[in-house]
């Protein structure tokens, strides 16, 4: 196909008959279509605002008007009046119109919608060939089916963005797996042209990044203003790690204080207040979100301890000031993420300095999860896992293991937000094939996102893994598919 053209992606288990194949393809301009199938009357649309020719002047004749250029924003109004609930079985969510109103549509995989006989779509289907039979009364009826069916699909293309968008490349499914880091403060050529293609989706920035608010601000702004592909041109998720004290990349921004100190001289109040000042500060430079806050609970002699980088020495205090500064970031409208599951306090070193085992007893394991129960409860859409091995749960580490992100974090937990590596290019898990490695593994055990810190020329390296391993089937790609749409969720929420 040709690439940024509408297309109707159907998994092949869930594909129609050929009639309705041919009616969808019309969901494009006539030089995307294959040959051999022609669009009934040359009709035309397109998600973002092509004309449907023929409602468009179907319209303007029953208003007595002349037709000229423009989209139909009424069906768009109607529809989101009918599944403002979810009418047609899904969740409703903002999305942004063809006319640039915010209307709420339902997130419906195009499989669920043929499977299930689209009670929209049928609607929808039934009125163009009314339609077609009101324009042409002298057509037979296959002929009404015929052009009402190419009606129906180019309405659906408007009403339903998602199904008129290009299937996701591999290349492009595995680029928008790989947080990425930047070289620099400002956009390479490479960085651009891989976010243009639609591989990039996600980006984590250093202090070096961010010598000052004038440089962060220019560089996150190059960084958006990058044209994607129709259905990956949600906003950037661009990351940083703002926990304070020792971790924090913007040095003259919130938090004012470390974690500890922050749990030591403040009220769960107080750390929302800290949490709010934060992301205000982040949006306001470009980043929408935070790899914090830390929910670990520290334990003396431990690295997190040491560096004051936890709220606390019990659960229950680390549950109520981590949940704080979570629900802080969440009221400025930033991301809050938390870290590191299933818990880091017990670890001697950092992770990013050695590998780490822990042989703590998982009856203390799950006590200690608390702080992550907490804020999952509360909504939190990220948490890190982390790249420590617990021999109680798993003889990898745990952002290598299924039983982990997918056993204990989704099916235990019942986490159901998008789940990010903590940095995977770094001594912990060379003895895992390095980078390449566990890009794969990580992506394979669950991992929705994969950390890689050093430069964009290692995070190609972790693309490339990923890539191969989807097109291999060691990562289906309908996981690889429901990975994405996590992500692209997340990333519609931020806004523009």
């Amino acid at each position: 196909m040709v690439p940024g053209e509408p297309h109707l992606h159907v998994p092949r288990h869930a594909q129609p008959e050929a009639p309705v194949a041919a009616a969808g393809l019309c969901a494009g301009p006539p030089q995307a279509h294959r040959k051999g199938l022609q669009c009934p009357g040359g009709l035309v649309a397109h998600h973002e605002g092509v004309p449907l020719r023929g409602l468009r002047l179907h319209r303007a004749r029953q208003e007595g008007r002349s037709p000229r250029a423009g989209v139909v924003p009424r069906a768009h109004q109607g529809h989101a009046r009918a599944v403002e609930r979810g009418a047609d079985g899904g969740a409703a969510h903002p999305h942004q119109c063809s006319d640039g109103r915010e209307c709420h549509q339902p997130a419906v995989r195009a499989e669920e919608l043929l499977r299930n006989g689209g009670r929209v779509g049928n609607g929808v289907v039934m009125h163009a060939v009314r339609i077609a039979a009101r324009l042409a009364p002298g057509l037979s009826v296959c002929a009404r089916m015929l052009i009402g069916g190419g009606l129906a699909m180019a309405a659906m293309a408007v009403m339903f963005p998602a199904l008129a968008a290009a299937a996701p490349t591999t290349a492009q499914l595995a680029g928008q797996r790989i947080t990425w880091p930047v070289d620099g403060t400002t956009v390479s050529p490479s960085m651009r042209a891989a976010i243009a293609r639609g591989e990039v989706g996600s980006v984590i920035l250093f202090s070096r990044n961010a010598p000052n608010r004038t440089v962060l601000g220019r560089l996150t702004r190059q960084l958006q203003a990058i044209p994607r592909p129709a259905g990956l041109d949600a906003p950037l998720l661009v990351t940083v790690d703002q926990e304070g004290g020792l971790v924090k990349r913007m040095a003259w921004a919130p938090p004012t204080m470390s974690a500890a100190r922050m749990g030591a001289r403040l009220d769960p109040a107080g750390i929302r207040a800290e949490g709010a000042a934060t992301g205000r500060v982040m949006l306001r430079s470009g980043m929408n979100a935070n790899l914090a806050p830390v929910c670990d609970v520290a334990r003396r002699g431990g690295d997190l301890f040491r560096d004051g980088r936890a709220f606390g020495t019990t659960p229950a205090a680390v549950a109520a000031d981590c949940t704080a500064f979570a629900q802080g970031l969440t009221d400025a409208g930033a991301v809050a993420t938390a870290k590191h599951f299933p818990g880091f306090g017990r670890a001697r070193v950092n992770t990013d300095d050695a590998a780490v085992r822990v042989t703590t007893p998982r009856a203390t394991l799950e006590q200690e999860m608390e702080p992550f129960r907490a804020v999952i409860a509360t909504g939190i859409p990220m948490i890190m896992v982390s790249s420590i091995i617990f021999t109680a749960l798993a003889p990898r580490p745990a952002l290598l293991e299924a039983s982990v992100v997918r056993g204990l974090l989704r099916d235990g937990l019942g986490f159901r937000g998008v789940t990010i590596t903590d940095a995977i290019d770094t001594p912990a898990l060379r003895p895992y094939g390095g980078t390449a490695g566990a890009s794969a593994g990580s992506a394979a055990a669950g991992m929705d996102l994969v950390i890689i810190a050093t430069s964009e020329a290692e995070a190609t390296k972790g693309m490339r893994a990923v890539s191969a391993a989807i097109a291999s089937g060691r990562i289906p790609r309908a996981e690889a598919e429901a990975s994405l749409q996590r992500v692209l969720a997340l990333r519609r929420s931020l806004g523009r």
